[in-house]
This record gives C-alpha cells, structure tokens and sequence, in this order.
C-alpha cells in the first residue's frame, strides 16, 4: 500500500498538497514534510538505540533512535508511537510522551519525542524488519558512537537537543513559578553563552555536560562546608540545586563501577606506568565523559597506574 505525506510551507502551515513516498515527484524548494523521532529513557537515563537492518538502502547496519515519517493525516505524536510501535513492538500512550522540540531541515520538520520506561529487552519484539537489535547507552555513550560513524547521520539531533531542553524547562519553570529551577536553569545558559561568546564556537551536548557537572562539583563542595556550619537553610537550597543538575546528568559510576571502566580504559591503550596519565585521562575523558568528574576519574587512574 502506498504511503502519503502532506506537505508544509516552511512556516509549517499545510499546504493541500500530498507526496506519495518513494515516488518519482520529489519536494520541492520551499516544501517540507513531517519527520518524527521518539526517545526511550529509562530510569538510569539512559537512551534505547536500535540497530538498522543491513539490507537497508540508507545507513545499513547503523544505529539510530526509532523515528520515520509522519504518514498524511497523522499527527506528529501519533506517527512517533506508530513508529516505535512498528519497529520494537512497545505501545506507549500520547500521555507518556513528552515534546522536545523540533529542528527544521532542508525539507522536513523533525519533531523528537520523548518516553520514559524501563523495558526488558525480552519485552522487545522487531516487528517489519526494519530493525535488528536494540541496547542501551548512556549519552556520553551515545555520543562517542556518532562520533566513530557508527550511527546514522540524521542521528545529530540527539547531540543537539540540549541545550534546546534547558531552553524549554526555563519556560516551563517561569510559567509554574518554580523560582529554584528558574535559578539554577538561568546559570547553566548564562554559562553556555558566555563559553560559547568567548571562543566564538557553538557548544554540543558533550561540552554542555561538562559545563553542568562542573556547577554539579561546586554545589557538592559548598554542600559539606554548609552541613558543617550547620545552615540548614543553605542546605535544603543547595541540594534541591543538585537535583536539578542531576537531571540532565547521566546516571553517575559508583567507585567500582568507576574503578573497572578505568582498568578497561589502561588496559585497551596499553598504560603502565604513571607516565602513561595523559593518555589514559584523554581516552577517560571520552569514553567516561559527564558520568564521574574529572577529580574522581584522576583520581583512580592514579591509583591504578602507581
């Protein structure tokens, strides 16, 4: 059967026109259509990327987010439960999903999406044929993955979003008079911009993490100075800042967890001796990234290489 798409304006208005997919009548200047991507969370924030079938004409073999054309008709959460429906068998319900944001493109729309639930990857079912296997990563994990090619190109947005996120919450903790979040929002931007107007580049994901846990390690370091003063007041405020943080963070290494990464890391570039502590914090740095700070991670490989 074939499938249709309608065609917008680049102002997103709908036009009365519609595309059949795959045929000979391409979108022309000026003409778009609606492409969705939903995101998979779960409680240890990590993401659910799905593997492309190797048969594929475009990106065989690559990983990427579940996502595809809204067909005509079709609203953009309800093509982004179909896809996701489609390609790993999982219902979710236009209640569970939350709207990121959107990122116009040469001639689509890309509306991203996102869910939040723990799935068992027994309770993953690959329906059309689409998809071949599916895992879970950590941002930093995501990251380092688009970076080596091994995820489709049309997987950037993932990488992007960020700062478009802490863009969104702002407005939301305006609108519901959440003075707390507002605050600590405001400072993580206004150190975006300022890095970002100094060196005259645009900050990814990655380097936006970093900024966050940096402000992360100083609330923890006033935190102990403050329980020893007793100011209780200060206390309360400075951990509800930290939860705030903690939420765009991926889910931190415990020390053992910390420690075996690192071992891992030695191992694979071949560090023996403390003179080898450049090379294995550049690797750390990379394949670790927001999910210990840079002190802890020192730390261990110290501890290892001596």
């Amino acid at each position: 059967m074939s499938e249709y798409w309608d065609v917008y304006d680049k102002f997103r208005n709908r036009t009365n026109k519609t595309i059949q997919r795959d045929s000979d009548e391409r979108l022309k200047n000026g003409e778009y259509h609606i492409v969705v991507t939903g995101i998979v969370e779960n409680s240890n924030k990590q993401i659910l990327i799905t593997r492309r079938n190797k048969n594929k004409k475009l990106y065989p073999g690559l990983w990427e987010c579940t996502g595809g054309s809204a067909k005509a008709g079709e609203s953009s959460i309800d093509a982004t439960i179909r896809e996701i429906k489609e390609e790993i068998g999982i219902d979710f319900t236009q209640e569970e999903g939350k709207f990121l944001g959107t990122i116009q493109q040469k001639n689509y729309f890309r509306d991203v999406w996102k869910f939040k639930r723990d799935i068992a990857k027994r309770d993953i079912c690959y329906n059309d044929g689409e998809v071949i296997e599916s895992k879970w990563i950590s941002l930093d994990e995501y990251v380092c993955l688009y970076n080596k090619g091994e995820i489709a190109p049309s997987g950037d947005f993932v990488i992007k979003m960020l700062k478009e996120k802490l863009l969104e919450d702002l407005k939301q903790s305006m609108k519901e008079k959440n003075t707390n979040r507002k605050n600590v929002v405001q400072m993580v931007r206004a150190g975006i911009l300022q890095v970002e107007k100094d060196k005259g580049i645009q900050l990814e994901d990655a380097q936006v993490l970093e900024i966050i846990a940096k402000e992360l390690k100083k609330r923890k370091d006033s935190l102990a100075d403050f329980k020893k003063a007793n100011r209780e007041d200060l206390i309360n405020q400075v951990n509800e800042e930290i939860s705030v943080l903690e939420e765009y963070l991926p889910k931190q290494l415990s020390d053992e967890e910390l420690e075996l990464k690192i071992q891992e890391i030695i191992t694979k570039v071949g560090a023996t001796t403390i003179k080898d502590l450049g090379i294995v914090m550049k690797e750390a740095k990379t394949e670790i990234g927001a999910q210990a700070d840079g002190k802890r991670i020192n730390e261990v490989v110290r501890k290892l290489l001596n």
